[in-house]
């Protein structure tokens, strides 16, 4: 699959054997993931394990080739599952998360589902802002003792 356009200056291109680590170590230091204590280890092995239901994409910028990655899982419940969207630091607030949404809801029927910790304010309000909607709340179900969060937008 080639490059799709995402923003002006933004694109999305399927995830390389390359990017593996540069993201995983990125994502690992980052929230979320930081304070669920996923290692990079762990999760460059859940970037490259086979799943033929998953498309894993990355996001890049004319600046930044690795901006972010984002992975739609299909099929999934009457619509896709947003499994994984995260940017970068030097990528966040440029109007990004936004347009990789944008594209997700365009791949879309009639939903398009995510879930997020529970203790992360600002991804449910970027998500809220994009017009996701609580379903239900997930104890235990990535780590013991946190919970989170099945957010929909019907489209």
């Amino acid at each position: 699959m080639s490059a799709q356009a995402l923003t002006e200056g933004a694109r999305l291109r399927p995830l390389a054997p390359g990017d593996i680590p540069v993201l995983a170590q990125a994502c690992a230091a980052m929230d979320p993931w930081r304070q669920l204590r996923f290692s990079a280890a762990a999760l460059a092995r859940y970037f490259q394990k086979p799943d033929v239901s998953l498309d894993r994409f990355v996001i890049e910028t004319d600046d930044l080739p690795q901006a972010g990655l984002i992975f739609l899982r299909a099929p999934w419940l009457r619509g896709p599952f947003l499994e994984m969207l995260a940017l970068v630091p030097a990528a966040q607030g440029r109007g990004l998360g936004r347009a990789a949404v944008r594209w997700a809801k365009a791949q879309a029927g009639g939903n398009l589902w995510v879930t997020v910790s529970a203790f992360n304010h600002r991804a449910r309000a970027f998500y809220a802002a994009q017009g996701f909607e609580p379903v239900a709340e997930l104890p235990d179900l990535l780590v013991d003792g946190q919970s989170e969060c099945l957010l929909r937008v019907r489209l």
